[in-house]
C-alpha cells in the first residue's frame, strides 16, 4: 500500500545551527487550516522547536509556524503540570 510509505518526518531532522535537511515541521490540521498542531520536543526558545531526531516530546504545541525559517508568531502549548 502506498501509506506504507510515508514518512510523516521526512525533512525534520534539521539542525538549525548546523545543517539543513527541508526544514519541515510534522504538523497536523485540516486542509488550508489556520492553526496546526505539533509535537514539540526541547523548550521552544528558538523557532527550531521541533527535530525528527528527539526520542520524547515536552509539548503539544499548536502553531501557525510554516517553517522555522519564518518563526511562529501565535502559538499555544498542552502539556504536563
Amino acid at each position: 500500500q502506498p501509506v506504507d510509505y510515508v514518512n510523516l518526518l521526512a525533512g525534520s531532522f534539521t539542525r538549525g545551527d548546523v545543517f539543513s535537511t527541508g526544514n519541515t515541521l510534522p504538523l497536523v490540521g485540516r486542509p488550508w487550516g489556520f492553526n496546526h498542531w505539533a509535537l514539540q520536543t526541547n523548550d521552544g526558545r528558538s523557532a527550531w522547536w521541533f527535530n525528527g531526531n528527539d526520542h520524547e516530546f515536552k509539548w503539544i504545541r499548536c502553531t501557525h509556524q510554516p517553517s522555522p525559517w519564518i518563526g511562529d508568531y501565535g502559538w499555544v502549548m498542552v502539556g504536563p503540570q
